[in-house]
């Protein structure tokens, strides 16, 4: 995946300034991704402050494509920095990866609606469903249908089981963890380097097999046709390893053996 080098100096740069996260560095930190990757149509608001409206969501951090807002609950971050045996560094770069990994929620949401490869297509099917439950969370319940209550909570249901097998949170995740190793390394904290590496790694080794962990959440809320589609779609392509692996797609045994031994590398270098 793309690691911006001039995010990450920008990042960096805040810390060794003023050690801190607060509001003005929040807001210039999101409007810079928003400048760099043309996010100005999927983004109007940034909510610094947990308000009445998101009371449905959970989290210190998320996005909320609704109302095309990041909403960061200042607050409860602080209060976690007080319970966490994490040092100062750590809590910076982990707030930023939180941050990043919603950013990228964002992007993702522009890849499904203007890009037209097989990344795309599998995000739109992804969030189809989301989309399901994001107009819930917005218009009256009483107003649903039994047949859509039962499709509601089935979704959420298979989302909350299986949310890590969700490719959306697996490219999310996968960025955000890159752009913190390579934060480390910038702020040259070697062992914080390693440990985001291996956090990657554990990604995508944490379906423990070769198959593919996003075929198997897709079949469970695609539709028999749509299913069918996308993997006839992948069947017809000879796609290079780094694609399949960041996508979650099926790998050779000796190439998910080679990506444990990665894993196991970076755990003994510790």
């Amino acid at each position: 995946m793309h690691i911006d080098q001039e995010l990450i100096r920008f990042i960096a740069d805040n810390y060794q300034d003023s050690g801190v996260i607060h509001e003005d560095y929040i807001k210039a930190l999101v409007r810079k991704v928003m400048e760099q990757e043309n996010l100005s149509s999927y983004i109007e608001n940034i909510d610094i402050l947990l308000s009445n409206k998101y009371t449905k969501e959970k989290g210190f951090m998320f996005y909320c494509p609704a109302v095309k807002t990041i909403v960061i609950n200042y607050e409860k971050y602080v209060e976690r920095q007080k319970d966490s045996s994490r040092d100062k560094i750590q809590n910076y770069i982990a707030f930023n990866c939180d941050l990043l990994h919603e950013l990228y929620h964002v992007k993702e949401r522009k890849i499904s609606q203007e890009e037209y490869d097989l990344t795309a297509k599998i995000l739109k099917l992804c969030f189809k469903r989301c989309q399901y439950i994001e107009e819930f969370q917005h218009t009256l319940s009483p107003f649903l249908k039994v047949k859509d209550i039962v499709l509601l909570k089935y979704l959420y249901a298979i989302y909350n089981k299986y949310y890590i097998f969700d490719v959306t949170e697996r490219l999310a995740y996968l960025y955000s963890y890159q752009m913190s190793s390579q934060l480390a390394k910038r702020m040259q904290v070697e062992e914080l380097e390693i440990l985001w590496k291996i956090k990657e790694y554990k990604l995508y080794t944490l379906w423990h097999t070769f198959k593919s962990p996003t075929l198997y959440y897709l079949e469970k809320i695609c539709t028999k046709q749509e299913f069918k589609e996308l993997k006839d779609q992948i069947d017809g392509f000879i796609l290079p390893f780094e694609e399949r692996l960041n996508l979650g797609l099926d790998l050779t045994p000796q190439e998910f053996e080679r990506v444990l031994e990665k894993k196991i590398d970076l755990e003994n270098s510790l």
